[in-house]
């Protein structure tokens, strides 16, 4: 179930994502004793991130990990990690444990193993999976024409959950690890946040079935409810 989510301004969808962000981790750790949360990069949910750090929510019973990572240094400017540690991970939220995608081998390709052991090892399904938007309909690092796309999105839940990816045009850096489809559908919230027109005609056309992107076949076959959130405000 698509429900869409359009908010008067970028702050507004901030405040009010981390608010319910928390409340469905509280869920999670009442309910089940653990909760997790799927984070994304990028500059649309830093704020996000910061208002949601001061929630009090249970967040030594919680884990965080993230949709996809750039293949540099965690604390490199391009690491969504260095995001996360530094705008969520932050006072009573630095208690919630941290999955890496990064690992010190030289290329995605060769931590696939080590990576999917650790997430697998993380409460799932995912509670909330947090996704941004390209202008190209990518989700995560599901970069049509990439290397490794094809395998990240005909993916089955019995495969990795994680796949090393390849695409020379993506900003930051060509070589990444990403959650595979399968996985970002295994959640039990899935939540796509983005600013601006050029993207909301994106969704638009996604929402209509028109083409064939990574967004296309998360609205297809998402059996988890999709909060599709978006301002007008800005373009990123």
């Amino acid at each position: 179930m698509t429900v869409e989510r359009p908010f008067h301004d970028a702050p507004e969808m901030a405040t009010t994502l981390a608010h319910d962000i928390a409340a469905h981790l509280h869920v999670a750790a009442s309910e089940r004793g653990a909760g997790s949360l799927v984070a994304t990069g990028g500059t649309t949910p830093a704020p996000l991130y910061r208002a949601l750090a001061l929630y009090e929510a249970p967040w030594a019973q919680l884990t965080v990990t993230l949709s996809d990572e750039r293949w540099v240094a965690s604390d490199d400017p391009a690491s969504n990690e260095a995001l996360v540690r530094s705008t969520l991970l932050t006072g009573a939220a630095g208690a919630a444990s941290f999955v890496s995608l990064k690992t010190p081998a030289a290329h995605p390709r060769d931590a696939t193993g080590t990576v999917d052991a650790a997430l697998r090892a993380a409460p799932r399904p995912f509670d909330v999976c947090l996704l941004g938007l390209g202008a190209d309909g990518h989700i995560a690092s599901l970069f049509p024409g990439a290397a490794g796309y094809d395998g990240a999105m005909n993916a089955t839940p019995n495969d990795p959950l994680v796949q090393a990816i390849h695409a020379p045009r993506a900003a930051g850096a060509a070589d990444r690890m990403t959650l595979t489809l399968a996985a970002l559908l295994a959640s039990r919230l899935i939540i796509v946040m983005f600013t601006g027109a050029a993207k909301l005609a994106v969704y638009r056309a996604a929402k209509a079935g028109e083409g064939a992107s990574p967004l296309n076949a998360l609205l297809a076959r998402a059996t988890a409810p999709v909060w599709v959130c978006w301002s007008l405000e800005g373009g990123s």
